[in-house]
C-alpha cells in the first residue's frame, strides 16, 4: 500500500498552491507545464519516482496500491483544526511503477538519469539486506538519489515543497543544504514502494513569512529512508533544537558523519516509521492524522 499524506499549511484549503481541491478526488494528470529543474515550458516528460531501473530490479506482480492527500482546513498553531482530506484511491499497480510529470525530457534523460545510475548499486546492496562501509562518493550518490525521490514524491502529493535553489544544487550535481537523511532495516519486504510526505510550516518567522520543513520516508524491500529538509543547514539546526524532526533512522547517510554510522542489526517496522511521520506535526497541530 501507498500512502502520500501532504499537510500544506500556506493557504486556505481545501486547495493546495497547484489549485488541487480535495474535496473533488483525482484529477487527470498534466502532461505538459513547466520543469521543476530548468525552468522549460512546454512538454513534460514521465519521471519513474522511484527510477524505472527500481521497477525492473525489484519486479513483482501487481497489487492493490492506495494514495491519499490531506490538509488542515487553515493555518493554525497550536490547535486543533479540521482536517480535509480526498477519499482513498485504490488500483492495481508494481510497487515501485509510480510515475510524476515534473520534469523535462532533457533533465529526465541526462543528469537525473546519471543520478539513477550512480545510485543503483548502494540501493540494491541495501534493499538486499547487505549495509556495507560506503565510500564519501557513494554515501554523495545515495543521498542525492533520496533527495531526487523526495521531490518526486513531492510532486505525487500535488505541491512543491522543495526550494527552487535545492533542485539548482542538484541540477550541478551537489547535495543541497539543509537535507538529513538516514535509513534502517526493514523487518520484512512487505511494504517496498510504501511512502509518505508531509509539509508544516513552523511558528518561526523567516522574513514575511514562516519556516516551512518537509518529512518523507519511503521503503525499497528491506531498507527504509527517511529524509528531513528545510532551506538550510542553519534552519535545519534551529528546528531541530526546537523539538522538531529530531528522530530518525539508526543509520545516518547525510550529512556524513565521522566515524561513518554503520548500524546493522537494528530493524524497524511500519508502524514505528508512521509514528516517526506524526511526531513531526505533534508540536503545531494536536489532531491525529490517522
Amino acid at each position: 500500500m501507498a500512502y502520500a499524506l501532504t499537510k500544506d499549511i500556506a493557504s486556505d484549503a481545501p486547495f493546495c498552491t497547484c489549485g488541487f481541491d480535495l474535496r473533488h478526488g483525482a484529477v487527470k494528470l498534466q502532461k505538459s507545464g513547466t520543469c521543476i529543474y530548468c525552468g522549460y515550458r512546454g512538454k513534460l516528460s514521465g519521471e519513474h519516482v522511484f527510477g524505472d531501473w527500481l521497477r525492473r530490479r525489484f519486479d513483482r506482480p501487481a497489487g492493490n496500491r492506495t494514495h491519499m492527500l490531506s490538509r488542515p482546513e487553515k493555518p493554525r498553531f497550536f490547535e486543533d483544526v479540521k482536517l480535509v482530506q480526498n477519499v482513498e484511491h485504490n488500483k492495481r499497480a508494481q510497487p515501485y511503477a509510480d510515475v510524476v510529470f515534473n520534469v523535462c525530457e532533457e533533465c529526465n534523460n541526462n543528469w537525473m538519469s546519471e543520478v539513477h545510475k550512480l545510485a543503483a548499486p548502494v540501493v540494491s546492496r541495501l534493499a538486499d539486506g547487505f549495509w556495507p562501509k560506503l565510500s564519501e562518493d557513494e554515501i554523495l550518490a545515495l543521498s542525492r538519489w533520496v533527495a531526487m525521490v523526495a521531490i518526486n514524491l513531492e510532486s505525487k502529493a500535488r505541491i512543491q515543497t522543495s526550494t527552487q535553489s535545492h533542485r539548482s544544487e542538484m541540477m550541478a550535481g551537489k547535495m543541497p543544504p539543509g537535507w538529513r537523511i538516514s535509513a534502517a532495516r526493514l523487518d520484512t519486504s512487505h511494504y517496498g514502494g510504501d511512502s509518505r510526505h508531509s509539509t508544516i510550516k513552523l511558528p518561526i518567522g523567516i522574513g514575511e513569512d514562516f519556516l516551512q520543513a518537509q518529512i518523507t520516508y519511503f521503503c525499497v524491500e528491506n531498507v527504509a529512508f527517511h529524509a528531513t529538509s528545510t532551506i538550510g543547514d542553519s534552519t535545519l539546526q534551529l528546528i531541530q533544537y526546537a523539538g522538531v524532526a529530531e528522530q530518525y533512522l539508526p543509520r545516518r547517510i547525510w550529512p556524513i558523519c565521522d566515524p561513518p554510522n554503520l548500524v546493522t542489526k537494528v530493524r524497524v517496522n511500519k508502524i514505528a516509521l508512521d509514528r516517526m511521520h506524526e511526531t513531526f506535526q505533534s508540536p503545531f497541530n494536536k489532531r491525529s492524522l490517522d
